[in-house]
This record gives structure tokens, sequence and C-alpha cells, in this order.
């Protein structure tokens, strides 16, 4: 897939938001566990998935995908960790700053094992013949701007919440910007 026009009409793979991202793009989202994604392309019930590099190695999709196009836009995994107010207003101050820079540490040791298991996915699709698209700038942007109605609810409906969305979406933003 080169262009975004590519995609209109294919039966893609994908769960939760990757079904939003799907469907903004022009294509048919098929919601399936990632353990029957290959048997899936293999027989062509779907024709795509938006995933990480990492199922290529791990789940042997190398094997049934010829080709990989990089758009990072639509595939993040945030980690995060979550707590009551309360409970946390509730630990001391101190143990509030051990738990923290554990979590720092955390967050840094995980981005590398990603990126070891990703780039490992990766060479495997290489070595099996696959071939990596990268989009141009131009294309990316035409991407991003077909996937932007998304964000657009998302603080829609955090404000609905009375949450700060348009904050978080910006916070997001920015740590994309800052680790890519």
């Amino acid at each position: 897939m080169n262009k975004v026009d590519d995609i209109k009409g294919l039966k893609i793979r994908g769960t939760g938001n990757s079904s939003k991202v799907i469907q903004l793009l022009g294509g048919a989202p098929v919601g399936l566990p990632i353990t029957d994604v290959y048997d899936s392309l293999s027989r062509g019930v779907i024709e795509g998935v938006i995933t990480g590099y990492e199922p290529m190695k791990e789940y042997r999709l190398a094997e049934v995908t010829g080709y990989a196009t990089e758009f990072r836009d639509t595939f993040v995994v945030a980690g995060y960790t979550v707590m009551n107010k309360q409970k946390w207003q509730s630990i001391p101050p101190e143990d509030q700053k051990i738990i923290e820079a554990i979590n720092e540490e955390w967050i840094e040791r995980q981005a590398k094992v990603w990126e070891v298991e990703d780039q490992a996915g990766k060479d495997f699709l290489v070595q099996r013949g696959g071939k990596i698209i990268k989009l141009s700038p131009e294309e990316n942007a035409r991407w991003t701007k077909a996937v932007s109605p998304m964000l657009d609810e998302y603080v829609a409906s955090m404000k609905a919440k009375g949450l700060p969305g348009e904050e978080a979406l910006k916070f997001c933003m920015e740590e994309l910007k800052r680790i890519r």
C-alpha cells in the first residue's frame, strides 16, 4: 500500500481503535484475535493487518505477507499505570517518588524490549523477501489527515466527561514527537 487510496475496500484485521483507523482510511475492519491472523491472511479472509513488526516473526505473519507499509500514526501502543486519585494521595510522598522512579525505569526497559522485538520481526520479514514501504512525507500527511477525525472524537468524548481531552492529546502528541 503506497497510497491511502490503496486501502479502499480491503478487509483488514483490526480491533478496538484500530478498527476505527481502518474505517477512516477506507478499509473494512475485521475483528479477529491475533492467533487467527496467519490462517486468515493465507486463506484470503483478510487482506491485511494493522500491527507492529513483532508479530511478523512471533506469529510468523511474514510467511503470508509480502510487504509492510510504515505509517506510525495508525499503531501506537501506550502502556500506562493508573491508580485511584484518593489511593495515590494516601501514599506517603517519599513512596510516591519511588513508584514514579520505578515507572520511569520500566518505561525505558519496556521500550528497549519492544524495539528489539520489532526489529527482529522487521528483519524476519525482509529475510523472507518482504518489502517495507515507507510513505513519502506528503502521503504520510494524507493518511494522518484521514484519521484525524478520530482525535477530534476523542477530545469531544473526554470533554463530555469533564476530562481534559485537549491537554491529554497534546501531551501524547508531544511525547510521540519526542520519542520519534
